[in-house]
């Protein structure tokens, strides 16, 4: 094979590799661009606030003029909830069973995205059951369970059975007024009040005797996940990484070891040893990084082709092109060049150091 042939094969064989790793990257970047721009953008910000003293929300207890006084600042979504424990008499079975007070059905329900089988409470001593209570003690739409409470019973009818995949699939979802008379020692309290807002500022809101957890918005846990996700690729990516090292390190060596003609000729004409290790050690750099441009450039061809063929295929209208962040192009290059030095310094050297009189022609 002539010098011209064997330089463009390792060209070549060097640059597939770089493409191997190149084109998933893109691909991975780009549908992770598409994916965040898909989410909507939710500016409303979330906070659950409860007593600063207590343990979990069970423990906690506040007073409901909180809910009036972010009524008074204008703050629209507002979700107090009341936890208690009761006891249910059902077929002359005492259970205790958690108990969730809610002020608004409709916007709690919504707000959780809950699916409710029947009905919602229209009236007192109406409740909905979670499923898996509603299994676990028999119970359906119509039946009438007793909650028993503070020596006092009370009879409510079951309207609806509520499925969230949440706690409340294994509670007892009543009205904040019908718990409140259950519970008369929680008359006007509330466990916590979940506050959704985008005008206001809930990290400055200046509460007495309360704590705010602040929830991340669902555009940015979601935009974390998605690049988490395709990160994965990158990982996977270093194990070709290693034989791309080791390709270019042999790559290196080779096309020292091929130029023993060249520097013969170049002592010949009276270059020092020096300029021949320059020239031997230049033609590997500059051979591995022609492979690499080549292999990113390949790379990113093909990430666009496979890239809108799936496009098509899902019938997206539009799309964010995918391509290489400067941060993948630099790992690449520098990893690839580091191992193209180390293989090429050594037999340049070596070769440089000759005597003309042990070649061979």
């Amino acid at each position: 094979m002539s010098d011209p042939r064997r330089l463009l094969f390792y060209i070549l064989a060097l640059g597939f590799l770089v493409m191997i790793i190149s084109a998933p990257i893109a691909i991975a970047n780009g549908y992770s661009k598409n994916l965040s721009n898909m989410i909507p953008e939710i500016e409303s910000r979330r906070a659950i606030l409860l007593n600063s003293s207590a343990s979990s929300l069970t423990d906690s207890k506040l007073d409901y003029s909180i809910v009036e006084n972010f009524h008074n600042l204008g703050v629209k979504r507002i979700l107090p909830q009341l936890l208690a424990h009761v006891e249910l008499r059902f077929n002359d079975k005492l259970i205790p069973v958690r108990v969730r007070g809610v002020e608004s059905f409709e916007t709690f329900y919504a707000d959780r995205g809950i699916r409710v089988n029947g009905s919602t409470p229209s009236s007192n001593l109406e409740a909905n059951i979670g499923i898996l209570l509603s299994r676990r003690l028999d119970l359906g739409i119509g039946d009438i369970v007793e909650i028993v409470a503070n020596n006092d019973v009370q009879k409510f009818r079951i309207v609806g059975i509520v499925d969230c995949g949440c706690p409340c699939d294994d509670e007892l979802i009543l009205s904040l007024e019908d718990l409140w008379m259950l519970k008369p020692s929680l008359s006007d309290k509330i466990s916590f009040v979940e506050v959704i807002s985008h005008d206001h500022d809930l990290e400055k809101l200046n509460l007495s005797s309360v704590k705010a957890f602040l929830e991340k918005p669902f555009s940015q846990a979601s935009t974390t996940l998605i690049q988490e996700t395709f990160n994965s690729v990158r990982n996977w990516a270093i194990t070709i990484q290693l034989t791309i090292l080791v390709a270019a390190y042999f790559t290196a060596s080779k096309i020292s070891m091929d130029s023993e003609r060249e520097l013969v000729i170049l002592r010949s004409i009276g270059a020092t040893r020096k300029k021949a290790f320059v020239y031997v050690f230049f033609k590997s750099i500059i051979v591995s990084l022609l492979a690499i441009i080549t292999g990113l450039a390949f790379g990113t061809i093909t990430a666009q082709i496979v890239f809108r063929s799936l496009s098509i295929l899902l019938s997206a209208e539009s799309y964010t092109p995918p391509g290489l962040e400067p941060f993948d192009v630099l790992w690449i290059i520098g990893l690839s060049l580091t191992s193209a030095l180390i293989g090429s310094v050594y037999p340049a050297l070596k070769a440089s150091r000759r005597d003309l009189g042990e070649e061979e022609w």
